[in-house]
């Protein structure tokens, strides 16, 4: 049975012939310069041959993700919500500003909110194998982790948009699934839930 191991593995397969197409397309003589996306949404810049070549790649990966994503999703889910509980009670809770804030993206309950200072979110990443190790918030319920020198008014809002999305599923075990899904199937950055995260960001309080 595919484990969370083998999904992270699988990313960092993605993620490696990436890297050795965009040196294929460094090579290939007179290709047309064409724009591709890595797995996370990210652009890139590429011959029309190695994006060939690139699409490939990622259509084999995507069936490999989605093949293993009901195996993996109940120890995904697991896991997160134990980190929201571990959240939950190590982070701090929300001034009334923050509150506010949370209010406008359309949560329900931000006094339930709570904010962990992280050094890194990498572990995320490895433990589910579907998020972008780059990341630097990451919501779990109503547990909001946010990397060290991270906290902007912009991120938070962004994060608790996500909140709001738990709220709306009605738990982790509920939200997860669709999210993950999305993120196999579109990219991070393409799931409808960043796109409307993204869209309630706020830059002040």
């Amino acid at each position: 049975m595919p484990t969370l191991a083998d999904a992270a593995l699988h990313c960092g397969t993605l993620l490696d012939n990436t890297s050795r197409l965009d040196q294929a397309a460094r090579e290939v003589p007179g290709g047309q310069d064409v724009a591709a996306r890595t797995p996370f949404g990210r652009p890139v810049r590429r011959s029309a041959a190695a994006f060939a070549m690139f699409e490939e790649v990622r259509e084999e990966t995507q069936v490999d993700f989605k093949s293993a994503l009901p195996h993996l999703l109940a120890r995904a889910i697991s896991w997160a919500e134990a980190e929201a509980t571990r959240g939950a009670g190590v982070g701090r809770e929300l001034s009334e500003r923050e509150r506010e804030l949370a209010r406008k993206v359309g949560v329900t309950h931000p006094e339930r909110i709570r904010v962990v200072a992280v050094a890194a979110l990498r572990s995320a990443a490895e433990q589910t194998g579907f998020l972008d190790p780059g990341m630097v918030g990451l919501t779990l319920g109503y547990s909001v982790f946010i990397c060290h020198g991270h906290e902007t008014v912009r991120l938070l809002s962004h994060e608790f948009r996500h909140v709001y999305q738990y709220e709306q599923a009605g738990s982790v075990a509920a939200f997860l699934p669709g999210y993950l899904l999305q993120i196999v199937e579109r990219g991070y950055a393409s799931t409808t839930f960043e796109i409307d995260a993204r869209a309630h960001e706020h830059t002040d309080l």
